[in-house]
């Protein structure tokens, strides 16, 4: 009786974070913070940003599920410190970081070392936590 459940409580818990998760949006920042004035279409291959302000825009990462390998384009403008992707399961353990340089505009993880699941990325500016989306790793 206790593993039934106690199955059933991870599995209303992980439908909680789903829903949790598509809740979580730009909608959420402070209206000052966001600015899209130097977008432009051209600027990301992907089309519209997922976030964009006065230091960078940046898009989801494509395909979502991913296979193998996801890719996350962005663009930075402004100055600033740094700028990171971090990468955690659904219990809320960091998978993987990686560092956005200006230079590179575009970053990719491969996935096929991670087992299926839900994941979370995060883009972080300057310290600061701005964003948190969903991402589906669903091997072929």
């Amino acid at each position: 009786m206790s593993i039934r459940l106690l199955s059933f409580c991870t599995a209303f818990l992980l439908l909680c974070l789903v829903h949790l998760s598509a809740s979580i949006s730009v909608a959420n920042i402070p209206e000052e913070r966001i600015s899209a004035s130097f977008y432009t279409k051209k600027s990301l291959q992907n089309g519209a940003p997922i976030f964009s302000n006065e230091k960078i825009s940046i898009s989801g990462f494509y395909p979502n599920p991913v296979g193998a390998v996801a890719t996350m384009e962005y663009e930075i403008s402004g100055n600033l410190k740094e700028a990171k992707i971090t990468l955690t399961n659904v219990l809320g353990n960091v998978v993987t970081e990686q560092k956005l340089i200006r230079e590179m505009r575009k970053i990719q993880f491969t996935t096929t070392d991670y087992p299926p699941g839900i994941y979370f990325y995060t883009l972080s500016v300057d310290g600061k936590s701005v964003f948190t989306r969903k991402l589906v790793i669903r091997h072929v």
